[in-house]
């Protein structure tokens, strides 16, 4: 752990992946995903989505932990997460261990309602941020749930893309920030962004953890200040396999 430590500081570290041991601390910004055990659903009516945003306002925002962005699909979970303190496992055992109490308490089941350890991404990069925030708010586009980002009810995906700004635990201006300092250009950018993007090949994060890191890479440091046409380049990449 020293080691990854020491390439965190120095700044050649921008992505650190893990599913046991993780690592979390003041200020750190985690790209975290978990699914449902086997080919289980993790929600069955609207009222358990209701409960899961109920819960991550309640026990996220308690335990000084900000929403930056979120996409609840029927079998599995993306949040991207800030942490104010170092209490990562505390944060995700409260928030998980509440629902699966209360998923198996509701449809009478036993046994596991996720498929083990949550995995968390630690970003230390604005690319991998952005990257991780669009590939989860296309996730209903990909499996064919709705043909545009905003119409799916349960990720934040309106917060990003509509023009009207609203009062919510979810900080989605944080990495809107990241496009452009004016949030109506910045939202313009980014729903530019996820016109563009060719969702049929768009590798699923599950199966191919790497269509992040391509799409991040691509992301790099120049997305504000004159160089928006950076951006676009993931777009030929994706579009290339």
């Amino acid at each position: 752990m020293a080691d990854i430590i020491d390439l965190i500081e120095q700044g050649k570290v921008k992505r650190y992946f893990r599913a046991r041991n993780k690592y979390c601390f003041e200020g750190a910004v985690s790209h975290i995903t978990q699914h449902a055990s086997g080919t289980e659903p993790l929600f069955l009516e609207e009222a358990d989505y209701f409960y899961m945003l109920y819960l991550m306002k309640e026990i996220l925002c308690k335990l000084k932990c900000k929403v930056l962005s979120f996409v609840f699909m029927s079998n599995h979970i993306h949040l991207l997460l800030k942490f104010f303190e170092s209490n990562m496992p505390y944060v995700m055992k409260a928030l998980l261990q509440r629902y699966a109490s209360y998923f198996n308490k509701k449809y009478q089941r036993r046994g596991h309602v996720f498929s083990g350890a949550y995995r968390s991404a630690l970003c230390f990069g604005d690319s991998y941020l952005l990257a991780a925030s669009l590939y989860a708010h296309m996730n209903p586009v990909k499996k064919g749930l709705v043909k545009n980002p905003v119409d799916y009810k349960w990720s934040s995906a309106a917060l990003f893309l509509n023009e009207a700004e609203k009062d919510t635990f979810v900080d989605y201006k944080f990495i809107l920030g990241i496009l452009d300092e004016d949030m109506w250009r910045a939202k313009m950018k980014y729903r530019d962004l996820l016109k563009k993007f060719d969702v049929g090949k768009i590798s699923d994060v599950f199966e191919k953890p790497d269509t992040l890191n391509v799409m991040a890479n691509m992301l790099k440091e120049k997305i504000k200040n004159g160089a928006w046409s950076v951006i676009f380049q993931v777009i030929a990449v994706l579009k290339n396999g």
